[in-house]
């Protein structure tokens, strides 16, 4: 009889520490999630993080210069299996056509990426409206939930740089032909792995 009044009498005291073991989980969840994204990235990519690690860090917020050494690397390989000379491609077209195709697919961002504006707008409301409700700072809510946005708001712009609008993606693809035209000018004739 003791031992069942016992374990009636502390399982409330066992679920509000589990409770406090899930709150601090709830902090540490986005800062988890964002390193362990970012170390296997470099994992992946250790290749070009060695190689490159000074011009990757100076474009290290959207990771451009990464997605062009990827482009830069596939490209080559493209060429290769088809016994193409880099040196060949006429860059002049190349860059006319995707003007051409920008022009096409001009858009607003805003209009194309509705849901990250609409919650960089709830994160600003949260705050202006926590700042004059001192409960909800004093009670743990208004942080949770300001935390949870963010971190809402962190995959969605993750999850937006894989959907990119085809605007976007054809602006990379212009810049990362720029780049590889200043690659072959600095270069002489081309690329050391470009076939002859």
């Amino acid at each position: 009889h003791k031992i069942v009044t016992f374990i009636l009498v502390s399982i409330p005291s066992c679920i509000k520490k589990l409770f406090t073991c899930i709150e601090k989980l709830f902090y540490l969840l986005p800062i988890g999630y964002i390193l362990g994204l970012e170390m296997s990235i470099r994992k992946v990519f250790n290749k070009f993080y060695t190689t490159y690690s000074k011009s990757i860090k100076n474009f290290s917020k959207d990771r451009k210069f990464l997605r062009y050494l990827i482009f830069k690397e596939n490209l080559e390989k493209s060429l290769d299996e088809l016994n193409l000379n880099i040196n060949k491609l006429n860059f002049k077209n190349i860059k006319k056509l995707l003007d051409n195709e920008i022009e096409l697919n001009k858009g607003s961002i805003i209009s194309k990426h509705p849901f990250l504006s609409f919650l960089t707008a709830l994160i600003v409301a949260i705050v202006g409206g926590g700042a004059s409700v001192k409960e909800g700072w004093v009670l743990g809510i208004t942080p949770k939930v300001l935390i949870g946005v963010i971190f809402l708001w962190f995959i969605s712009w993750q999850t937006l740089e894989i959907f990119r609008p085809e605007e976007v993606k054809l602006k990379e693809l212009k810049q990362f032909i720029l780049w590889l035209e200043n690659d072959k000018s600095e270069n002489g004739q081309g690329n050391n792995n470009s076939k002859a």
